[in-house]
């Protein structure tokens, strides 16, 4: 149905479209600090990326599982659904943010052989290596709220993780931290949008999970 087309889309969408707008908006706020750092910081941005992904095509992966079984209304077996997956994921992201932060420089001279940029790439990535963790949760979160028809705490994950939260921390960061600051938006982001993640499942999931072990 339409309907439920949109539930599953809508957050989709808006992740995609803020995704954009924000990466304008980091570079509007690099600019001061030199090209060298707005061509460090899409560098980086693409080998995050590669995390980025693997953990979303193992988040929508998980969909099917977890529509079938909270329409079937088999709680236990979705409770353990969910401990298994944000097991997986968290621990992914940590061996993924490990083997990311060790190689980047190497990764970034791929893209550019330029000191400058290399050594700002690489500080940039590592950075936000810190929140992948964090992001992972997000994504599992998202998906979970899709596949369960709960198409409101999934579009205010979406909107929040790169886009309210996002643009709030980017301000203050940039106001308090300078350069450091902007380049650390996105961990921080995704630490408090997790936070968010944490509240708005306890809020759809607690009740019918809390009774199964």
């Amino acid at each position: 149905e339409l309907g439920q087309m949109l539930v599953i889309g809508i957050p989709a969408s808006v992740t995609n479209f803020m995704q954009s707008v924000i990466i304008s908006l980091t570079n509007r706020f690099l600019l001061p600090y030199g090209t060298d750092k707005i061509a460090a910081f899409g560098i980086a941005q693409k080998i995050n990326m590669i995390a980025a992904m693997i953990i979303t095509g193992f988040s929508f992966g998980s969909q099917p599982l977890l529509g079938y079984n909270y329409g079937a209304g088999n709680y236990k077996r979705l409770k353990n659904i969910f401990k298994f997956i944000y097991t997986f994921e968290t621990a992914a992201a940590l061996v993924l943010s490990l083997v990311l932060g060790i190689s980047v420089p190497w990764l970034v001279e791929i893209f550019l052989s330029d000191p400058a940029v290399t050594e700002a790439g690489t500080q940039i990535l590592r950075v936000q290596m810190a929140g992948i963790v964090f992001m992972a949760v997000t994504m599992v979160s998202v998906c979970a709220f899709q596949s369960s028809g709960k198409a409101g705490a999934a579009f205010i994950l979406a909107v929040s993780r790169q886009g309210i939260v996002f643009a709030a921390v980017l301000a203050a960061a940039s106001a308090l931290a300078g350069y450091t600051g902007v380049i650390s938006t996105q961990p921080v982001s995704d630490m408090i949008t997790a936070g968010i993640a944490g509240v708005l499942f306890y809020k759809n999931f607690g009740k019918e999970l809390k009774d199964y072990k």
